[in-house]
């Protein structure tokens, strides 16, 4: 979403793990907090196209921006079509029902795979408001793995 929960849990490794790479991850149909942490410009009129509708930001708040830039080492934006099968991986895998925007810290560590290989990994998965309409799609999508 608008950055509060990357910004509470982040600030608490930085502080405890100073070495800890913090990763932001924005769903592609989305990308206005991407845009607006790499400092570029965004247009608030555009409309957001995403699964992921806890992140779906179509304007950032500036403020929240600013203090994201310090503490985000990198931001991946990650595929639409990689959230839905994310969803069905975690049910298959791990038997946890999310919502894709939970699912998206899946889907960006299967499309980051080498850059995370042999180190230690941390995914905050949170939320699991599915919508009914999207219970079809899932269960006739293929996992990630």
């Amino acid at each position: 979403g608008n950055g509060s929960l990357i910004r509470g849990i982040g600030e608490v490794f930085k502080t405890r793990y100073p070495g800890t790479t913090i990763v932001g991850l924005v769903p592609a149909g989305a990308p206005a907090m991407a845009k607006g942490i790499a400092g570029r410009t965004w247009d608030e009129n555009s409309a957001v196209d995403t699964y992921a509708d806890g992140l779906a930001v179509r304007v950032p708040i500036l403020k929240m921006v600013e203090s994201l830039k310090t503490l985000i080492d990198a931001v991946w934006v990650i595929d639409e079509e990689a959230l839905l099968p994310a969803v069905k991986s975690l049910i298959t895998l791990e038997q946890v029902m999310v919502e894709p925007s939970a699912s998206i810290t899946i889907a960006g560590l299967a499309s980051h795979r080498p850059e995370i290989e042999g180190k230690k990994v941390a995914a905050i998965i949170t939320g699991s408001h599915l919508r009914p309409s999207l219970i079809s799609e899932v269960i006739h999508s293929v996992g990630l793995f």
